[in-house]
């Protein structure tokens, strides 16, 4: 039976994580005989990355904002922007909600209003209420949150929440709903190795890539250490301090913007992969590693010590991190083989089960 579906990506950029991967597999999840439509701020920046099949049945239309957002050109002032952007597009939405039998919004939407049809909602980030560690406090950050705050928009309650791990979940107390894990592709896979440490993601402050390194330096093992990670406008900065690091350390190199066989190469070389952020909400990285057979050591807050599952992949202070490694290194063999089928768990059929099943069962 034919369905009309609404499918949105409220976000006002379109970036290179996990909540643009779930919301390409959710509009592939969708037979040809459903009329899909894709709401999005960004249409153009989501027509060049959809493969030909989806954008076959999927009709694409641009959410106008009526105001200038400034795409991509910094993560200032995203928070207020994404605020703004929500409240303008959901009363747009709510217009047109009468014509679709569901509307699936793929990531946090920030708004209180109601619509016409029956809603899902996958929730990627922890509650704003929640105070994730910040590296230093500042009085303007201060006025900055409490002026965020003033923008009235509730995070949407929809008639389905769907929460991206159980630590993000448990931050609400406003909606309530179930644990969906997102799916992680890759083409990373254990290859050859050697003693070597990666610590993948953004090179951004907020990641604590200096703690990866200083783990990585208090180890007594003899290893060599790749930084990988794309490099934004806004921290330049923090590269740059980074880069102080690679001189003193011998062993360290940090890449910006690798090509991708070069990082699978890297990755499939690895015995370690350190995920030093504190509070990750899901922790792609980290499923990562696994898949290429790179024992993880991830922070033990968040998330993401859900994924690992053994304490040995988790630490509390940088020390620890050093002496798990090394004993880590030492059952390398014994323990390649979990972590490899661990990070398969979290294939692309298991999700698109889980949004079939919930979206069953708010249409029928």
């Amino acid at each position: 039976m034919s369905r009309n579906i609404a499918v949105v990506y409220p976000r006002v950029g379109r970036g290179m994580g996990g909540i643009e991967s779930v919301t390409e597999e959710i509009l592939g999840e969708f037979s040809e005989e459903d009329r899909v439509v894709f709401f999005t701020v960004v249409p153009e920046k989501f027509r060049e990355g959809l493969s030909e099949d989806v954008l076959e049945h999927v009709e694409v239309r641009g959410l106008e904002t009526g105001f200038p957002v400034f795409l991509r050109d910094s993560e200032r002032f995203q928070l207020i922007k994404e605020k703004l952007v929500h409240r303008t597009i959901g009363n747009k939405l709510e217009n047109v909600s009468r014509d679709f039998d569901v509307m699936f919004f793929t990531a946090k939407f920030m708004f209180s209003g109601n619509f016409s049809c029956p809603t899902l909602h996958f929730v990627h980030n922890p509650s704003l209420n929640f105070k994730r560690e910040e590296y230093s406090s500042s009085r303007l950050k201060s006025v900055y949150d409490r002026f965020s705050g003033l923008i009235s928009a509730d995070v949407f309650d929809a008639d389905c929440n769907l929460f991206n791990s159980e630590f993000t979940r448990g931050t609400y107390s406003s909606i309530e709903g179930e644990v969906v894990y997102p799916p992680v592709k890759s083409d990373f896979y254990p290859g050859e190795k050697k003693n070597k440490v990666i610590c993948l993601g953004r090179i951004v402050q907020g990641k604590r890539i200096e703690d990866a390194i200083e783990i990585v330096s208090e180890t007594d093992s003899e290893l060599e250490m790749k930084v990988v990670g794309r490099l934004t406008k806004s921290s330049k900065k923090y590269h740059k301090r980074l880069k102080r690091s690679e001189e003193k350390y011998d062993w360290l190199e940090i890449k910006t913007d690798l090509p991708q066989d070069e990082l699978v190469q890297e990755m499939a070389e690895s015995k370690i992969g350190v995920l030093s952020t504190r509070n990750e909400h899901f922790g792609i990285a980290a499923v990562e590693y696994m898949k290429a057979g790179a024992l993880p050591m991830v922070h033990a807050s968040g998330g993401v010590q859900s994924l690992v599952e053994k304490e040995r992949f988790t630490y509390s202070d940088i020390g620890e991190a050093a002496e798990k490694i090394d004993r880590n290194l030492e059952d390398y063999s014994d323990l390649k083989d979990f972590v490899v089928e661990q990070g398969e768990k979290f294939d692309v059929e298991t999700f698109r089960n889980s949004v079939r099943e919930n979206l069953e069962n708010l249409v029928n």
